[in-house]
Parts: C-alpha cells; sequence; structure tokens
C-alpha cells in the first residue's frame, strides 16, 4: 500500500515521513515489501486456492488498484495539504492517498485505531466496493485485475475503477 521507494512525496532523511505524512518507511524497506513481501503472500494466497482442486475459485488481484493513491505517493496528499477540509469534498478522490496513515502517538486518542493503520480509508473502501461489485457480477462472479480507470466517481459515489 506504499509506493516504492522512489515513489515518496516525503523525503526520506529525518523523520518527516512519518511525522507529516504518516508513513515512515525507508525507501529500501518500501522497495522489500513491494517486491519481496507482497508477492510471497499473494502467492501462498493463491496456492492455496490452486492447492483446493477446486476448479471454480475466481481470484480477484487487488495488488495494483490503489497505484497513484497510495499512502505518502508522489501526485496526491493529504486533506489538508490539497486544501480540503472534508473527505467529501468533489476533488478529494482525485488528490488524496486513499490508505490510512501509520499512527503511532496519535492513535492513543480517537477516533484513530492502531488496526486501522495502512488499511484503506473512506475513498479505499469505496474503489474496493466498486471492485466487488464488478466481481460479484450481478450473480454470475468473475475474476480479474481491479485498477483505477479514471479520476472521479461513478453514480454510486465510488472512485472510478475497472475489472479487467
Amino acid at each position: 500500500m506504499n509506493p516504492n521507494g522512489t515513489g515518496f512525496h516525503y523525503p526520506q532523511s529525518g523523520y518527516t515521513r512519518q511525522e507529516v505524512g504518516g508513513c515512515g518507511f525507508w525507501n529500501k524497506d518500501a522497495n522489500y515489501a513491494n517486491s519481496t513481501m507482497l508477492p510471497t503472500i499473494n502467492g501462498a494466497e493463491l496456492g492455496a486456492a490452486t492447492a483446493t482442486g477446486l476448479s471454480n475459485i475466481l481470484t480477484m488481484e487487488l495488488g495494483s488498484a490503489f497505484n497513484g493513491r497510495r499512502l505518502c505517493e508522489k501526485g496526491v496528499g493529504l486533506l489538508e495539504e490539497e486544501g480540503m477540509t472534508f473527505w467529501t469534498n468533489s476533488e478529494a478522490v482525485n488528490k488524496t492517498e486513499w490508505i490510512n496513515q501509520v499512527r503511532t502517538v496519535t492513535a492513543l486518542w480517537p477516533p484513530y485505531e492502531l488496526q486501522e493503520d495502512i488499511h484503506p480509508n473512506y475513498w479505499g473502501q469505496l474503489a474496493l466496493r466498486n471492485c466487488l461489485t464488478q466481481a460479484y457480477n450481478l450473480g454470475t462472479p468473475r475474476g480479474g485485475t481491479c485498477t483505477i480507470s479514471a479520476s472521479g466517481r461513478n453514480s454510486a459515489g465510488e472512485p472510478n475503477m475497472s475489472l479487467h
């Protein structure tokens, strides 16, 4: 849910990434997570599905669903950095991150919860809902890869996503 090291919009030096952006990862760690950890986890899940021997299992790949809207990614920012006050502002879907920050000290006070760190936020949840609706396909399920298809929102108020 993070970009590779060169994709962060905060510098690696000091603690700016964590203190401002809530993404206290060094470039090397972000690269390792994307190149080794996530493929290992995805491979284990797909391997388990294959190991069942069932022929009717469909998968929905989400590894690139948030590309362009990941935590601390260049091109998007926090609401306050983008001059917005609410997630529901008309341009928030296009200009903000869709992943919750990693909270440290601030997680001790409501409304934040540690278990929400690095999970999809308001827009991320709506994007996933769009993907799941497409996968359900009115009762005729289909698999595929879900990605952002365009800026803005669909008629249900969700980010525009495509399952292909």
